[in-house]
């Protein structure tokens, strides 16, 4: 039997060796396990978060991984050392252990060498107390942990972290019995790094703007003077993490950050987790601790860095109106068409706009441009993609193109011809398939129908919230299994479908997105982002002639388009250079 492993732990241990680690432990037992039971294990399903919350959900990379590849039937069987590994969560944890039963495969820990069940009231109350007891010792170790870093930060040591400009120290003590342990871990002045913040600190002060010192910071030709001015002609090595090259958020934030004035923060946000995600809140009042034998940043040079930013923050948020204006790179209030939707083909940032110029010597007007924001924001050493293009020039090609191979009866009549072809090909292939969605549906309606008989037998206001949890995931699930048998009936209803109908009926629908793509910009990026796949269109920097231009792809979900029956349909589109040479193919 094909089995799979999952490890997880809350914190990365740094100063622990890999063989050391929780994860790993996990990992081990749980092998050692799978192969007494004589399971198999590729290495394809050995699924680790390391680092990560068991109240973290949509954020955990090994536990979606996991949970989509139980979905699609690629193992039988999931190993863990015990059930907090996979939550600490009262509301969340029994959905997420439904999920994967749901889907037929076994949960054993290898620990206690029991198998997890879910097939009576008894069996969910049991589980529902083992995710209170997670969650509550989640909460009081949360607790001790904090108020033993508070102490720490009272005193102006680490509480936790890596700041740039710093190198964390390890502190050693004494036990009563004479023993060396670490007492905490301290802050020591990086040299090198501490330069690197002083000349951005300078840079800054003498005028130029975040984006600026990027450039010159990621060593763009276009910054060379400046580069030799404040840096030396160097190019200083970005913090640890991230992408590897300087961006403008991490020179604001270095900006900002009061640790080098010699002042050590503790508490300035606090942690909170809403909707299975874990969220920042910024306290209005924390501990301030003073160490001025961190000062990085002198009085004069702060001050007047400080007086900067809060002047520009004030211009940047008001315009001349006082009206309030959005980030560059903030796409859901955007007024451009494109801007977010966007995605550079070449580094993969998001398609900004900018405020350019137009026309001749004398009569210059101001002009939106589209450009690649990480070319923009961190400089040709990212991304070469230096392309400007009118908004209007790309605009209207794009709305042109999805008018013409999308927004037409011949594309959806088209579309559901393939789709019907596919699909009956797959029935062909697979004449059970049906009958066993059928069964699979049936299974977890009764058992929608016991939950719910229960709730209305006892008092729903006391009823356990992982109950009325488990009640939601078995209908999402029922509805997935309900649109897949759908589809599996649909080419019998559409293999004689009335062309004539579906044309009108299609007309009828093309006229209502038509209306909304040419209305405002507003209304149509709310319908592009209906109709383009992930919300996305590649855009690909071209030369026509001597002109620098772009060239878009992308797909379509045409479920709006032609309602439920042909929900998973995709139409694929694209600006080819003769309008008249293309031709509609289909997506599933």
């Amino acid at each position: 039997m094909k089995a799979a492993i999952y490890c997880r732990k809350s914190n990365d241990e740094p100063d622990k060796t890999e063989e050391n680690k929780s994860v790993v432990r996990q990992h081990d037992r749980s092998m050692a396990y799978a192969k007494e039971m004589g399971w198999t294990v590729d290495p394809a399903h050995i699924y680790v978060d390391d680092g990560i919350s068991g109240k973290e959900f949509t954020n955990r990379p090994g536990l979606q991984s996991m949970l989509n590849a139980a979905k699609h039937g690629e193992f039988a069987a999931l190993v863990m050392s015990e059930p907090s590994r996979l939550a600490r969560d009262a509301i969340r944890g029994p959905a997420v252990f439904a999920d994967i039963l749901e889907s037929d495969v076994r949960i054993v820990y290898c620990l206690s060498k029991t198998e997890q069940k879910l097939e009576t009231l008894g069996d969910l109350a049991a589980l529902w107390a083992e995710n209170v007891s997670s969650e509550s010792e989640q909460k009081k170790a949360s607790e001790r942990s904090r108020d033993a870093l508070s102490r720490k930060a009272a005193k102006g040591y680490n509480a936790g972290g890596v700041v740039f400009g710093y190198d964390n120290v390890p502190v050693l003590g004494h036990t009563p019995s004479g023993s060396i342990v670490k007492s905490h871990t301290d802050y020591k002045i990086n040299p090198e790094q501490a330069d690197a913040v002083q000349r951005i600190f300078r840079m800054y002060a003498d005028g130029y703007g975040v984006t600026a010192i990027a450039w010159t910071m990621n060593g763009d030709p276009a910054y060379a003077d400046e580069s030799q001015r404040y840096f030396d002609g160097r190019c200083p090595a970005p913090p640890r993490k991230g992408t590897g090259s300087w961006a403008p958020s991490s020179i604001r934030a270095i900006l900002y950050r009061e640790r080098y004035r010699g002042v050590v923060p503790f508490g300035e946000f606090r942690k909170v987790y809403k909707k299975g995600t874990a969220k920042r809140n910024k306290q209005s009042d924390y501990m301030r601790t003073p160490r001025p034998d961190l000062e990085i940043i002198d009085a004069p040079l702060w001050a007047q860095v400080q007086a900067r930013l809060s002047t520009v923050r004030e211009i940047y948020m008001r315009d001349n109106r006082g009206h309030l204006q959005s980030c560059p790179d903030t796409s859901r209030h955007s007024g451009y068409l494109l801007s977010g939707l966007g995605r550079c083909t070449v580094c993969g940032g998001p398609i900004w706009v900018l405020s350019g110029s137009g026309g001749q010597r004398g009569k210059r007007y101001k002009m939106p441009y589209y450009i690649c924001g990480r070319h923009h924001s961190r400089g040709t050493t990212i991304c070469n993609n230096d392309h400007r293009v009118q908004v209007a020039r790309l605009d209207e090609p794009v709305l042109s193109a999805i008018e013409a191979s999308v927004l037409s009866p011949d594309a959806i009549i088209y579309a559901i011809e393939q789709i019907v072809r596919k699909v009956a090909e797959r029935r062909a292939a697979q004449p059970e398939k049906p009958r066993n969605i059928a069964a699979d549906l049936k299974k977890i309606e009764r058992k929608i129908d016991n939950l719910v008989a229960m709730v209305a037998e006892g008092n729903e206001g006391h009823t356990p919230r992982a109950v009325l949890a488990q009640i939601k995931t078995l209908e999402q699930q029922a509805d997935v299994l309900r649109a897949e048998l759908r589809e599996y009936e649909a080419p019998v209803e559409l293999a004689t479908f009335d062309e004539g109908q579906v044309r009108r009926a299609a007309e009828a629908q093309i006229k209502q997105f038509q209306d909304v793509l040419r209305s405002n910009v507003q209304k149509a990026r709310q319908g592009l982002r209906k109709l383009l796949h992930e919300g996305r269109l590649d855009v690909t920097p071209i030369m026509r002639g001597e002109a620098k231009s772009y060239s878009f792809q992308g797909a379509t979900d045409v479920a709006p388009l032609l309602g439920e029956a042909n929900a998973l349909i995709r139409i694929a589109f694209t600006n080819l250079a003769s309008p008249r040479g293309f031709e509609p193919r289909s997506r599933p």
